[in-house]
């Protein structure tokens, strides 16, 4: 599993033990993960247990900023706070980008850096605050 993730120097392995520092404990749950063409992270969930809270994540190598595929990824991660039953969750992704052309803004947390520890330190302060 740890090779899936990059480990040592990939970037989702090096998030992963970033974010898991800094909630000073291992994740309560590690989900299964999809692979997009070519070998690209599309949807990757992760939980901690803070103070009797529940926090997700979820990873994406990449996402488009235009309002619908916002809207949708809002649906998606409202859905995964519902069903896992999590105080709050956020987005995290390397890369964002347009092809419309249009950006919106996020009504919810979302992390875009292609810095694996300051990715996981945002996050962190996003799921914390």
């Amino acid at each position: 599993m740890a090779a899936k993730f990059g480990f040592s120097e990939g970037y989702w392995w090096q998030f992963l033990i970033a974010l898991s520092e800094r909630f000073a404990a291992c994740p309560v749950y590690i989900g299964p993960f999809s692979d997009g063409p070519p070998d690209v992270l599309v949807d990757w969930k992760i939980i901690f247990a803070a103070d009797g809270k529940k926090l997700g994540i979820v990873g994406r190598d990449m996402i488009a900023t235009d309002k619908t595929w916002l809207q949708g990824a809002q649906g998606n991660l409202e859905k995964f706070v519902g069903e896992a039953q999590l105080e709050r969750a956020a987005l995290v992704t390397r890369l964002a980008h347009s092809a419309s052309g249009a950006l919106g803004t996020p009504a919810f947390p979302l992390v875009v850096s292609d810095q694996p520890q300051t990715a996981a330190r945002t996050a962190f302060e996003l799921l914390t605050e």
